[in-house]
């Protein structure tokens, strides 16, 4: 498929809005946006894997992921620690390949948030939300090194295979496989 200029500048302009701060009126719209444009933007999510910059999302209403302090009781769930932009990259390549590279976050899941709800549901009441705390956290310098390890990974992926990838044979390639984080 043959990128026009026009094209390009649309997929620049999507880039710009995934790396601002409002979720859901430029993050999540323009992530849906991007995918749609498949194995063209994966040189430039290879890129933003680099990217040691952290961008606080606001807008977040009752969106769950490691950055979150709060838990409203229900809410759209991500593992991705996404004030980060390389793990931004990092959530939209996984979802776009099929890959598992790394970038997910563990320490909450559906069952904790189920036991904080069971348990904590007085305090809940009075303060109108729940409060997380997310394990497995470590520190900048930490996460910035370890990024840069799941990004040699990503990268060393894609030359490996970016003359015969497809999203087509990547979702078939997840189904096959035995690793439940690919889908």
């Amino acid at each position: 498929m043959t990128i026009s200029f026009g094209q390009n500048s649309k997929i620049d302009s999507l880039f710009n809005k995934f790396q601002q701060s409002s979720f859901y009126e430029s993050v999540y719209p323009s992530k849906l946006r991007l995918e749609s444009y498949q194995k063209e933007i994966i040189p430039t999510l290879i890129k933003l894997l680099d990217n040691t910059s952290f961008t606080k999302l606001t807008n977040t209403f009752d969106l769950i992921y490691p950055g979150a302090t709060e838990f409203y009781g229900h809410g759209h769930y991500v593992p991705y620690d996404m004030d980060w932009i390389s793990v931004r990259a990092g959530w939209l390549l996984e979802e776009l390949t099929f890959q598992d590279f790394g970038y997910k976050t563990s320490g909450v899941d559906d069952a904790y948030l189920f036991n904080l709800m069971k348990t904590k549901y007085n305090e809940y009441l009075k303060k109108g939300t729940y409060e997380l705390e997310w394990e497995k956290k470590s520190s900048k310098e930490k996460l910035i090194e370890f990024r840069k390890v799941l990004a040699k990974k990503a990268v060393d992926w894609w030359q490996t295979n970016q003359n015969n990838w497809t999203r087509l044979s990547a979702i078939k390639e997840a189904l096959q496989s035995n690793d439940e984080n690919r889908l």
